[in-house]
């Protein structure tokens, strides 16, 4: 069967076959045999439908020159208009035999583009002054004046769009993508993103399961950014910050290592809805493992101090609490701003590049 156009590409891209100049063109519509793949010489290639990109950068990219050998339908020309496909600027392209010499061994090609729309308008709606210009700064470089739009674009700014209002608390907010053609520009559209924050998703309660001697106030208060409606979080926002969460829970297990509990980790947190008002609720489930205490503390490296004036400023004692946090406190920075610790021992002597490791050498028992 013969049809009345040349090439195959990539599966999305279709061709039909038009007119062109040629040097003794044989007839204006070239027809191409399917089924009989043919070598041509490439006699030219010339470029239509373009606006904004270039022409000497399309054939660049496009790789098929003039003196070429290239066989139609062929791999050489699919990979050809896949490489210009993948540049992102076009919604279409099209890849056309437009004449033949006399002889039919000398073709002449069009490559035709069809331009993505260009963006003369980035809008906001539903969002305050201050928001929108947060939105456009995060956005400026995808969301730009004159720059293509497609859906990576749109579902890029609309990940970022969510993503920010998330970290302010509206976790169910929705973003839909309006595009209409401008009046007066063309091939040129105007975007506007209607954003839908809801209501904030508040924190109603947290609770604490195997977390055994240590209260819940004391776990509460260990996070910064997590804080649910108890009375004494009072002057706490309760909105819940995702972006805080992990490292809150980190902070909340620190409690648990100054107890002793080196071993203590979090099973499970469960994230659910109240249904009467739809605030959050978190429940922890909390594996503290086995509480330790410290055996034998020795020094090695010490030239400089001894150990008795080292464990003055460590200040533990065999059968402490093994108390991770407090321990590491005193020896990098202090428990209190200007409390001396190890380090600063060290450095304020002018050992600027001094290091220290603690080394767990041995566990027997719960020591």
């Amino acid at each position: 069967m013969k049809k009345n156009f040349l090439v195959l590409v990539a599966v999305f891209l279709t061709f039909a076959a038009m007119p062109l100049r040629a040097q003794e063109p044989v007839a204006s519509t070239v027809e191409i045999d399917y089924n009989n793949p043919k070598t041509y010489v490439v006699g030219g290639v010339r470029v239509s439908g373009i606006k904004y990109l270039g022409e000497s950068q399309l054939l660049s990219v496009l790789g098929i020159r003039p003196g070429d050998s290239v066989t139609v339908p062929g791999d050489e020309v699919s990979a050809a208009i896949k490489r210009i496909w993948l540049q992102g600027a076009a919604s279409d392209v099209g890849f056309y035999i437009d004449s033949l010499n006399a002889g039919r061994d000398t073709a002449w090609f069009r490559l035709d583009i069809q331009e993505r729309p260009r963006v003369v308008s980035w809008n906001y709606r539903g969002v305050k002054n201050s928001e929108r210009d947060d939105l456009k700064d995060k956005l400026k470089g995808s969301t730009r004046r004159g720059a293509p739009l497609s859906e990576y674009v749109k579902a890029s700014a609309v990940k970022t769009i969510k993503d920010y209002f998330k970290e302010k608390g509206y976790a169910d907010v929705d973003v839909e993508v309006e595009v209409a053609n401008d009046s007066i520009i063309r091939n040129a559209t105007r975007v506007t993103f209607d954003v839908k924050k809801g209501k904030k998703l508040k924190i109603k309660d947290i609770s604490y399961e195997g977390n055994g001697e240590i209260s819940k106030f004391k776990l509460d208060k260990a996070m910064k950014k997590t804080k649910d409606s108890k009375w004494y979080n009072l002057f706490s926002s309760k909105k819940f910050q995702e972006s805080e969460y992990a490292g809150d829970k980190e902070k909340m297990l620190e409690v648990f290592n100054e107890a002793g509990y080196r071993d203590a980790k979090i099973v499970s947190d469960s994230l659910f809805r109240y249904p009467e008002d739809g605030r959050l609720g978190i429940h922890f489930v909390i594996d503290r493992g086995r509480k330790y205490y410290f055996r034998n503390i020795t020094w090695t490296g010490n030239s400089e101090y001894s150990e008795d004036a080292l464990n003055d400023v460590l200040r533990i004692k065999k059968g402490d609490v093994y108390d991770v946090v407090t321990m590491e406190k005193r020896l990098y920075s202090g428990e209190k701003e200007g409390d001396i610790s190890i380090r600063k021992l060290y450095s304020d002597n002018g050992f600027l590049f001094f290091n220290v490791t603690p080394v767990e050498l041995t566990i027997d028992g719960d020591s």
